[in-house]
Order: C-alpha cells, then structure tokens, then sequence
C-alpha cells in the first residue's frame, strides 16, 4: 500500500509544481479519481514529505521552492473533499509552523490553505482560527494594491465569525488576555488603515468591530482621534458611516451608550476645540455625515442627546470661535426636534427662530456671514416650516442690516448668493418679487458683491414675470461690463446675452441688428460681450452668427458695385440658399460704413475667440466651420478692395490675420504697402508717433510670417538714418526718380514694437533670425558711428535723438540674440562679448571726454552711459555674467563716479546690490571671490557672505551662461522689486 502511494505522489507532483492553470484542472480530476482506499496512504504519505521538507525549510536546509508542490496538493486535496486524518494533521502542523516562518511564497501559501480551512469551517477550525485570523488582519493592514487589499480585506471578513459568540464562534473574551490584548490593538489598527477606509468591505468590517466589545470600540476611537487631523475626505466619510452602521446595529445595548459617547466627544472637540483649521474641518466633515442621516428618527433621537449639553451652550459662549462653530452645527442639523408633537415641535422652533435672529446680530461679522448663508439656505430648503411672520422678520433683518453691513463685506454677498439659491424654491418666487429690488445698491458696491448681485439677477430670470432690466438699469450693467473684469464681464454677458444675441432667435436678422444697437450704446461694452460669447452661448448659433455676418458683408459688397455700375439688381449668385437668409435686405440701399466697421468688429472678436474651441472638430460643427472659413477668406479680401476707410481696412486686415496663413497671402502684400507708406512720412520737426494702424499692420504681417519684410523696412530706415551722417555729394542732374526712404524715427519705433512684444520676439527668433542679425549688423554700424561723432570734439551730429534711440535698440537686440546661433558661422552669439566692447569705448574715449564737454553734446553723452549702465544691470540679472566681466564692471563704475556727474549716480548705485546678490553664480574660487568684494567695498556693499571654494568650484562661467540663456519673453531690465 506504501509503495503504491508512492507511485500515485510521483505521478501527481509533476503537475503540483506547474504553475499552469491547465495542469491544475487535471491535477484536481486525477485526485478525485482515485479511489477511496488509496487516499488515507496518499495523504499520510503527502504529510510526512510536507513535514519533512517544512521543517528542513525551517533549519535552513532546503529552499522553500521544494515544499510548495506539497501544498498545491493540499490545496487540492480540501477543494476536491477528500479528507481524512492525516490531512487534518496536515493544517493543524501548517498552522502551528506559520508564527515560525519568514515573509515568502511558502508562508502565503500555508496561510491561503489555513483560512480555506477556517472558511469552510473544516474539523478542527478553531484550533486554526487565531493564528490564521492575525496573520489575514496583520497582511491586510499592510501597504498593497487596491485589488490585493480587497482580496484580504475579503478574507478577514470571512473569518470574522471566530470572534462572535454564536454556535460556531470563538468567544473572544475567552481568549488568553495577552492574546487578546494582541488582537485588539491589531483590529483597532483596521478603523485608521488606508486599506479598509478605501472600500465597503473594509467600512463593513470596521462596523462589526465597534459592535463587538466597548474596549475595542474605545480604542478604536482613541486612534481615530488621533488620525482625524490627516486623514482624507472619503476616508472620513466611510469612517462615520461605519459608526452610523455600527450603531443602527447595537442600538439600545450599553455598547450603543459607549459608540453615542465617542461621537460626543467628536461633537465635543468640533465646537469647543482649540485646533488647527484642517483638524476642525475634519471633525465637521465627520459631524456632516451623522447630520446627513438624521432623517432616521432613532438617530436624530440621538444627535438631540448627544448635541444638548454642547450646542446650546456652544451658541451663548462668550469665545467667537466657540460660537461659529457652534453656527455652523446649529444650521447644518436644523430642524433637530426632539418631540413628536406638532405644539411642542412649534416651541423648539421658535427657539431655533431666536437663535437665527441672535446670529444675525452676531458682534462678529464672521458669524453674522455664517448665519446669513444659514438662514437662507434653510428658508430655501425648509420653507414652510417658517412661519409668515417668522419670514418677514428675519428677511428684514436681512435686507435692512445684514446686506447693508459695513463691516462686513461678505455678508452683503451672501445676502445676494443666499437669494439667488432660494429661486430653486418656486414657494419662495413671492418673497423674492419684493427682496431683489431692495438690493439694487450692490451695483455700486464692491467688486466680489457686484459680480454676487449679477448673479443673483441671472438666476432671478427663472422667477415668472421677472424683469430684471427694471431692477437693473442696462446701461449700469453695460459700463459695468465695459470694465472688462473677468468674473463680472461674465456674469454681465450671462445675463444680457439674449438682450444682444439671442441662439434661438428665429430670425437670424435679429441678432445683427442687436449687434448693431450694442455698439451705439457702449462700444467698449460690445467688444468684452463677443470675446465672451463663446462661453455663455452654444457654439453652432455662434458659427451661423458668424456666417451670416460674412453673408451681409458680402452682399453689400455686391450692392455697392452693382450701385456703382446703375444696376438694382442682386447677383444671381445669391439665388439660392444664401438669398433665402438675406431676403430683408434685398431692395436695400447699400449699409453705411460704420454698420459695415461694427459688423467687421464683431466677425474678428468673435471668431477669434471661436477657432479656439476644441469642439468645432466634431461631426456637427466641422462641415459649417471649414465653410466658415472660406466665406470669411472671400468676405475680408473683397471687403478690403472696395473700401477706402483706412480704419476699415485695418478691421478687415485684423480679421485676416486670424484666418490660415495661405488664405490671406495677397492681403499681406497690401497691407505691407500700406505698411511702408505709414513709414515714408517726411520728418516735419515736430516728433512723429508710430500710428495703431501702422502697429496692426506689423502684427498682421507677422501673423503672416512676413516679419522678414518688416524687419526689411527697419533696416532701410537705419541705413538712412546712417546715410544723414555721411551725407552724399550733391549732384545737379539726377536720371531716375529714387523710392522715398522710410522714415528712422518710426522705423526705430517699429523695431522697438518687434522686440518688447514676447509674442513677436518669439516669433522673430524662431523663424526670422538671418534679418534679425542683419538688422544688428546695421544697428552695430549706427553704434560705431555714434561712438565716432562722440569722440570727435567738433563732431557734427545730424538726428541726434534717433541716434541715441538706435543705440539703445541695438543694445535691446544684442542682449535678445543672445544664445542664439549665428545663421552663417552656426556659433553661439554672445552677448556679453559686445557689452564688453562697447564698455571699452565708453571708458576709453568718452569718459576722459564728458568733463569737459557742455551743453547737447554733455547730455548726449550722458544718456548714452545711462543706456549702458541699464544693459549692464540686466545681464547680471540674466546670470550671464562673469567675473572677469564683473571686474570690468566695477572698474567702470568707480570711473563714472569719478565724473560726478549727479543724474547717473541712480542709475550707478541699482547695479552693485545686483552684483552681490548674484555674485555666488560667476565666482569660482576665493580668489575672484576676495578681489569682486574689495571692489564692492567702494560702493558700501562689502558685507558679501563667503561660500566655500568647493562650492564654487562646481560653477563654471560657461555652464551658467548656457543656463542662462533668454527666452523669447524674458525682459531685459528686472524691476527692482526683485532684488
């Protein structure tokens, strides 16, 4: 019989140590196969090699790989039933080696056999249960995976029958005092793990806990309280719904007394306690979900026992905190009655009534914000529970004194907020007819309670027969929209969006003509509502709006021509569908310009805003978008040829620049014509202003990618400039009639307007660096020139203001191209290279000069040094400089001081600070680091705290500079808040 057990193990091993589910199927088949006879030897065979190798194991003398197939056929033995003594032997020696064995697949496999077996309640279970049971509840305590926490979570609630009292329980009071001592502190651990607070099962099992025994259930408050303070806002909530279970369950029993009790102690600390502002709001959000459940009447019983002696007198405490909190409760569990009766349910209310009435009047304006919030959030939930009279008079007190308070700012909002949610009430709509009008002085009050009162206007528009216009003058609304102010703007649109763009008007003319009448009432008004009209309306009346307008727009187009050529009728072109949109117009006379300009307006505003929704690619919208698109491409280039208003063209030009590049190739070149004769302006002698529309053609051109040309009038203006300097020879007969130059004052402005825009520097150094380093090339000539005619004492200097412009623009430039890479040589530009030339000459050939200088040529001079002394702060500031640079600096500053010239000693002192400040970042040993500090010490900035040399040692000039490197947007000089 042993020898044939044998050869059955052999046989069945091979498949206990695959790990295939395959091989399980057949090894549990081949095990019910067998017949009876040969079970009891087969699995006293399986025991001794079980305990053979799990002792072994134990000694160290075997791997644990080498006794897992033993329990694969235990695991199968028990699923497939067949069990006989030596298998009960078998778990009974499992369950005792368990406590002995390291964390590792053979003790996960034993404790899986062991709470099978407790699970199935198999013989012997309960010799098995406490082992098993600690070891589920110590891995489920332990950090895993949600899915692994679930599965031993899952576990441990199966096994919680060992710890009950019924037929087949394990009494836990019987248990050895240590070993429940143990257990409990272990269970205790389960009501503030992550693990069971994250799932039901977890919230089921913490229940049965706080039912089980009153020692259990204080400790586990006692870590509770402990653990509030940090604990998450889901993990807070399934932690009070597992007491609310737990109590349900053992109400009218002392452990019920002992769970009421340690709830009042939470209710206790929330009104009384002196804590930390997240632990005070982990304890209401704790108190909220017991208020949220208090409509179960045995409950609510409970919360009027356990808040009585705490609420009342939390209300009339003397401490404002005490009492806020206090509010806060009051409100968030109102109505909390404790009687039945209707007369006697009437006498708490009118308690409840005076409590609101002394919040209202609350010394604090916290509290009186509170209750406020308070008492309309519950006359909106609880309306006919307040009685007529009780209505008008706390409402008076509202209206008359909370939403007049002074000192008190948010209450004059939630005023307006608490109104605006009783409209959700319909029983409320009456009061409310009368209490909105009373407001209508929060339009001249503070920001947060204008955008509160609009609000509560656009919510009032859900009350039958409610006109807000009379409460609400439109032309306030409309300045108060013209302000532009995010939240307001919004909230104005909101509510005059179908005053002015009605999507479900019928007549698409309609909308127009409201366009229209927007733009007579408050241009600036007209212009904030359509950027906003994508936001408070829905997109495809938008896009219909818009292809209606280009409609318009085209059709007028055709009126004018056909009026110019004496003919009335339409182009048949717009027989069709276009013509059914637009009969109104026909038989029309052409629209004015200005009606022409607004509509123009609105197209580029609103289309602006539009071609930034994500949902225009959805199947609804794309095909009316791409139509959209083409119409405006055709609107704007006809519009622009038939208009001679500079205006308009700059309307129509700011349209197609938000329209595909390719789509408005031919409106470029027009508007970089329009762009060159706004710079070919002669010089008059009064001082010339780059125009807007000259500064929308840029930007348009720009868009367009054609900064290059613009770039291209710049340089054709410097070299003018450069041209007055060395004036040509004066020739008598000239045989060709020469372009008119652009002018050097406004080309300059242009390129100022290039290079302090961060949208255009951006796109300027990453599409167009070959004309920006020409255009430098240029400026350096200008520099070079200008350093020429300073050092010169007779120098004669022509355009002197444009001069000293060009020479701070190519400072202005050479610190942006910084970093950048040279189109020809591909090597890196350097910034601070120029600035050390230019600091060269600066020190070498007009410092020696300045004293002696008088008059223009002084001050010429002069601003040439401040313009200096501003790009040297900056480069500090931008931590590209080095210490030998540093050197140079200083040295040249203790020359400028030596002038005494008073205007430049502001613009010398703002850079040693600097300096200092950034001195850590190019210094690299103590010996540069001494030398910058002595020359510090002449400007009274000496006090430079000494860094080690190794830590200087790991910064290398290079290394910063490349760090340092400026992006598109950053500014060239830093305010001197930042230092």
């Amino acid at each position: 019989m042993a020898s044939a057990a044998s050869a059955t193990l052999e046989k069945l091993l091979p498949l206990a140590s695959s790990k295939g589910a395959t091989a399980k199927a057949e090894l549990q088949q081949k095990i019910q196969e067998l017949p009876s006879t040969e079970l009891g030897p087969l699995w006293k065979a399986v025991f001794e090699q079980l305990k053979t190798t799990v002792l072994q194991v134990l000694s160290e003398e075997r791997l644990e790989e080498e006794c897992l197939p033993f329990l694969t056929l235990c695991h199968a033995a028990m699923k497939a039933d067949t069990l006989c003594n030596a298998l009960t032997n078998s778990a009974h020696f499992l369950n005792g080696v368990m406590p002995l064995l390291e964390d590792g697949e053979l003790l996960d496999s034993i404790h899986a056999f062991c709470v099978m077996w407790c699970t199935k309640k198999l013989d012997g279970w309960k010799d098995l249960w406490l082992n098993t049971f600690t070891r589920s509840v110590q891995l489920s305590l332990r950090k895993c995976s949600k899915s692994k926490a679930v599965k031993l979570i899952a576990s441990v609630l199966l096994m919680k029958c060992g710890l009950g009292n019924g037929e087949d329980g394990l009494d836990a009071v019987e248990l050895d005092p240590e070993d429940c001592k143990a257990l409990y502190e272990q269970l205790a651990q389960c009501a503030v793990s992550p693990n069971y607070l994250g799932i039901a099962k977890g919230k089921k099992f913490i229940s049965f806990l706080l039912t089980l025994d009153k020692g259990l259930a204080n400790s586990i408050y006692k870590l509770v309280d402990g653990a509030l303070p940090t604990m998450a806002s889901s993990h807070i909530q399934l932690l009070a719904q597992a007491y609310i279970t737990a109590w349900k369950e053992v109400a009218n029993t002392p452990q019920a007394t002992v769970l009421e009790e340690n709830m009042q102690e939470i209710m206790h600390w929330a009104v009384n306690g002196d804590l930390s502002v997240s632990h005070h709001e982990n304890l209401f959000k704790f108190l909220k979900v017991l208020h949220a459940a208090r409509k179960n009447r045995p409950l609510a019983l409970m919360l009027c026992r356990a808040y009585y002696p705490i609420l009342w007198r939390g209300l009339q405490a003397r401490h404002a905190k005490v009492r806020y909190s206090a509010a806060r409760i009051f409100f968030d569990t109102f109505p909390l009655l404790e009687n039945t009766q209707v007369a006697l349910q009437q006498e708490e209310l009118t308690t409840h009534f005076e409590v609101m009435h002394n919040l209202l009047s609350d010394a604090r304006p916290e509290i009186r914000a509170l209750a406020v919030r308070g008492v309309l959030r519950l006359m909106t939930e609880f309306y006919e529970m307040f009685p007529v009279y009780q209505r008008k008079s706390l409402a008076k007190v509202l209206i008359e004194k909370n939403a007049q308070d002074k000192n008190s700012p948010e209450s004059r909002i939630r005023v307006n907020q608490g109104l605006a949610a009783m409209v959700s009430n319909p029983e409320t709509h009456s009061l409310l007819k009368v209490l909105i009008p009373k407001r209508k002085d929060s339009l001249d009050d503070t920001y947060a309670v204008q955008v509160s009162y609009v609000s509560l206007l656009s919510a009032a528009r859900g009350i039958p027969g409610f006109k807000f216009w009379e409460d609400a003058d439109p032309k306030v609304l409309l300045s108060l929209l013209a302000m532009g102010k995010p939240k307001l703007s919004l909230k104005v649109a909101t509510l005059l969006r179908n005053s002015y763009f009605n999507p479900d008007a019928a007549d698409r003319r309609q909308n127009l003509e409201r366009c229209l009448l927007l733009y007579s009432l408050n241009p600036a008004a007209f212009h904030v509502f359509y950027a906003q009209l994508t936001h408070i309306a829905p997109l495809k009346p938008i896009v219909e709006f818009l292809i209606t307008i280009c409609r318009v727009l085209l059709q007028n187009v055709m009126l004018l021509k056909k009026t110019c050529s004496k003919e009335n009728l339409l182009p048949d072109e717009f027989a069709g569908n276009q013509a059914g949109d637009l009969d109104v117009y026909k038989n029309q006379k052409p629209m004015e310009q200005k009606s022409i300009h607004i509509l123009v307006e609105a197209l580029a505003i609103a289309y602006s805003s539009l071609s930034m929704k994500n949902e225009l690619t959805s199947d609804e919208l794309k095909p009316r978008w791409k139509f959209l698109v083409t119409l405006m491409k055709k609107t704007v280039n006809e519009l622009f040829q038939t208009t001679d208003s500079l205006s308009l063209q700059i309307s129509v030009l700011s349209a197609a620049s938000l329209l595909p590049r390719d789509d408005s190739s031919n409106l470029s070149l027009r508007c970089f014509s329009m762009l060159r004769n706004f710079l070919t302006v002669p010089n008059a002698g009064a001082q010339l202003i780059l125009s807007e529309e000259a500064k929308q053609c840029v930007l348009f051109l720009c868009n367009m990618h054609r900064a290059a040309d613009v770039l291209g009038l710049v340089v054709e203006s410097v070299e003018e400039l450069q041209n007055k300097q060395t004036p040509a020879k004066q020739r008598k007969v000239r045989f060709c009639v020469e372009r008119r130059p652009c002018n050097p004052e406004l080309g300059l402005q242009v390129l100022r307007q290039l290079l302090e825009s961060p949208h255009l520097q951006r796109t300027l150094l990453k599409h167009h660096t070959v004309p920006l380093f020409d255009t430098w090339n240029v400026l350096l000539r200008i520099a070079d020139s200008l350093k020429d005619l300073l050092s010169i004492s007779n120098g004669r200097m022509v355009a002197q203001d444009e001069m000293l412009k060009a020479f701070d623009l190519f400072l202005l430039l050479t610190y942006l191209l910084h970093g950048q890479k040279h189109p020809v040589t591909e090597e890196k530009f350097t910034a601070t290279s120029t600035f050390g030339r230019q600091m060269e000459w600066i020190q070498e050939r007009l410092l020696p000069k300045v004293p002696s200088q008088k008059g223009r040529r002084r001050e010429l001079s002069v601003e040439v040094i401040k313009i200096f002394l501003k790009v040297t702060r900056s480069v500090f500031m931008a931590k590209w400089a080095t210490s030998l640079f540093a050197e140079k600096v200083l040295a040249f500053l203790a020359l400028c001081l030596e002038m005494e010239v008073n205007c430049l000693k502001e613009d010398i002192d703002r850079i040693p600070p600097v300096i200092k400040r950034f001195m850590r970042v190019f210094v690299e040993n103590e010996q540069q680091a001494s030398t910058i500090t002595a020359l510090l010490e002449k400007f009274g900035c000496g006090d430079v705290s000494q860094k080690s040399s190794s830590h200087r040692s790991c910064r290398s000039s290079q290394a910063v500079s490349e760090a340092g490197a400026p992006t598109g947007d950053e500014p060239m000089v830093t305010s001197d808040g930042d230092i």
